[in-house]
């Protein structure tokens, strides 16, 4: 689940040209924001919405609403980073060069997310639903990093060391 990104390298993202899109960039930060909002909502809701699961999970195995969200979030992240590529092949090299950390920021905390993610399925399939909450709430503090990083990016503000 780990995003896939067109740059290998640093170099390689600073010295690509910008490529034309159909959306201005502030509709691409605008729709980051929106995914990310969509995501971190699932998963708020997820962790924290009681349920009684624990004789369901023993007979039925795993939980068909957690799945579910799980596929949501999965859609969600998807989208967030596709749509961090668009913005990334609208900004001139200039621009991201001298957002390099943000950048970098971002795309980390993305990956973390996916990881996040991945670990979420493999506990649904292999452990109990509190393994799956346990890894939503970290995958809500990741998603939390992006958009600290995200705001970073579009304020065009140096993140702290």
């Amino acid at each position: 689940m780990r995003p896939r990104f067109s740059h290998r390298t640093v170099l390689e993202l600073m010295h690509r040209p910008p490529t034309r899109s159909l959306h201005p960039v502030h509709e691409h930060h605008e729709r980051i924001e929106a995914y990310h909002t969509a995501v971190a909502r699932l998963a708020h809701e997820a962790v924290t919405v009681p349920r009684v699961s624990t004789a369901i999970e023993q007979v039925g195995g795993p939980l068909p609403e957690l799945q579910a969200v799980l596929e949501r979030i999965a859609e969600q992240l998807t989208s967030a980073t596709r749509e961090f590529e668009l913005l990334l092949e609208m900004l001139t090299a200039e621009v991201r060069r001298e957002n390099v950390h943000a950048i970098a920021m971002l795309s980390r905390a993305h990956d973390d997310c996916c990881g996040e993610l991945a670990h979420a399925g493999d506990a649904l399939r292999t452990g109990t639903s509190v393994h799956v909450r346990v890894r939503l709430a970290r995958l809500f503090a990741a998603l939390g990093r992006a958009e600290q990083a995200h705001y970073y990016l579009r304020t065009a503000r140096v993140p702290a060391a």
